[in-house]
């Protein structure tokens, strides 16, 4: 039975293997595919395939494999906080969109 806090994730069997991803594998190979996964799927997917498999398990051996590689990812795509800050615009809400579009046909 689907534990109730994995009923809204949409995680399907075989995601993270197609790209090369097996827990009794070496580190070094489970992070070549995580890198291949990000690539296709980003970082956020990748993720959250991550902390459910490790979530799910019962396996101590997958529990200490998917810990590790969750704090890889972190370690890995954590954002320097010495680089400048980007130049993108400061995303907007729906609403603020919406009021735009409506002010235009007023």
């Amino acid at each position: 039975m689907a534990k109730k806090w994995s009923k809204g994730v949409k995680v399907h069997e075989g995601e993270l293997t197609s790209k090369g991803y097996h827990i009794h594998e070496s580190e070094e190979k489970r992070h070549a595919a995580l890198k291949r996964s990000i690539k296709e799927d980003g970082y956020a997917t990748t993720v959250r395939r991550i902390n459910y498999l490790h979530n799910v398990t019962d396996d101590p051996a997958t529990k200490r494999a998917t810990e590790s590689d969750l704090k890889w990812l972190e370690a890995e795509h954590k954002r320097d906080p010495t680089d400048p800050p980007t130049n993108d615009p400061p995303r907007r809400g729906h609403l603020h969109h919406f009021r735009e579009r409506m002010h235009g046909l007023l």
